[in-house]
This record gives C-alpha cells, sequence and structure tokens, in this order.
C-alpha cells in the first residue's frame, strides 16, 4: 500500500497532458463547421440560384449525401483503430482542405452531390469521430467531463461559421467562400493534431502507460533500497 502511494503521489506531480489533448480536439470540433448543416444552410438559396436547380433537389441530394457518408464512416472507424486517430485527423484536415476547394468549383448536379458527399463525410463525420476518440483514449473517469468541454467547440462553430460564411458571401461569392474556408481548416487543425498524442490512460490523473511503468519501476527501486515491503 506503502509503495503505491508513493507511485500515485509522484504520478499526480506531473501534468496530465488529456487536458492538453481536451483543447486541441475542441478546436478539431469546431473545424468540422464547413462540414455540418448549420453551414450549409447558409449557401441553399445561392447554390440553387446560380446552379439553376431547385431547393429541393439540394435538400435531397444532401440528405442523401448524408446517408452515405455515414456509412462510410465504419470504414473510417476501422482506419482510426489501425492508425490511431492523430494520423487519420492530419490526413482527413488536409483532404477536407482540398474538398473545400472542390466544392467551391461545383458545376452541375453531380459535382455538387459529390461535394455534399465528401464534406459530410470528411466534416461532420470523420473529424468528429476523430476528435472524440482522441479524447476518449486518455480519459475513463472524467471522460463525460473532457467530452462535454470539447462539444463546446461544436456549439461554438453553430455560433460562428454561419455568421462568417453570409459576411464571406456578401464579400467575395459562395465560391470563393469555399476557398477561404479551407485555410484555417488545412493549417491550424493539421498543425494542432500533429501535436497530439494518442497513448491511453486509465484514469484522469495517470499519465500515457509508458510513464506509469517508468514511475513503477523508480519507486520499486526506490523500495528496494529502502527496504519496503509491499
Amino acid at each position: 500500500m506503502r509503495i503505491r502511494r508513493i507511485l500515485f503521489k509522484k504520478i499526480q506531480a506531473r501534468f496530465f497532458y488529456g487536458w492538453g489533448v481536451v483543447a486541441v480536439a475542441t478546436l478539431i470540433m469546431f473545424c468540422s463547421g464547413p462540414g455540418q448543416s448549420h453551414t450549409f444552410s447558409v449557401f441553399v438559396d445561392i447554390i440553387a440560384a446560380d446552379l439553376d436547380i431547385s431547393k429541393s433537389f439540394i435538400a435531397s441530394s444532401y440528405g442523401l449525401a448524408t446517408l452515405f457518408a455515414a456509412l462510410g464512416l465504419t470504414r473510417m472507424g476501422a482506419f482510426v483503430d489501425r492508425y490511431g486517430p492523430r494520423k487519420v485527423l492530419i490526413v482527413v484536415s488536409i483532404l477536407l482542405g482540398i474538398a473545400c476547394i472542390i466544392f467551391g468549383a461545383a458545376a452541375g448536379i453531380i459535382t455538387l452531390s459529390l461535394g455534399f458527399m465528401v464534406l459530410r463525410f470528411l466534416g461532420q463525420g470523420s473529424m468528429m469521430l476523430g476528435a472524440t476518440n482522441l479524447v476518449a483514449q486518455w480519459f475513463s473517469n472524467k471522460r463525460g467531463t473532457a467530452m462535454s468541454i470539447v462539444m463546446l467547440g461544436f456549439g461554438a462553430s453553430i455560433a460562428f461559421h454561419p455568421a462568417l460564411a453570409q459576411w464571406l458571401i456578401d464579400l467575395v461569392g459562395w465560391r470563393q467562400t469555399w476557398m477561404w474556408f479551407q485555410v484555417p481548416i488545412t493549417l491550424h487543425h493539421s498543425t494542432a493534431a500533429s501535436k497530439a498524442s494518442t497513448s491511453c490512460c486509465a484514469h484522469w490523473h495517470c499519465l500515457p502507460m509508458h510513464s506509469i511503468l517508468h514511475e513503477s519501476r523508480s519507486v520499486f527501486r526506490h523500495a528496494r533500497l529502502s527496504g519496503v515491503r509491499a
């Protein structure tokens, strides 16, 4: 018992990096805004007028694209399990930036529908999947608290992205707006995700497993030298 108390005292004295991961995941959740419905809703009228298609078709296309994107998330989940959320999020952020550029160049029904599907798959699906998995690997007892903080990024996106989209549409048009969307996504998100570690943690005060093993060996070595018995 004494060894256990010494071990946890040493561990608790160290900074828990999981809260830094929460901050990164919150930013990632915010950056998923261009793939979310609250952002797309601002573009419906202007896209319908520009491409000469009905708003009902846009709504139907958007719904089907969301369905197909959701089906593809099972495969993305397998990639997260295999490569880890950090690596997956870096790739997803780059692809989402490219998808924003391509969507801004949509010229008809087919390219618009494909753009909807890719943006929904990468933004609304993959980024949120990666962000929540990133946090889940670091927390156990405080997982609910950590996830609630991460969701603040989504709420901030709801408040910020529609207003930003409307301002950019009035300033440069809807196509150029999507060009501008990709800049912060690619730069900030890929940089933030690259700094996030994905080591698992079994307790909210614990360090990643390799640090726990290192501390354990140190404590037991000290215990043997001091004549401490478990």
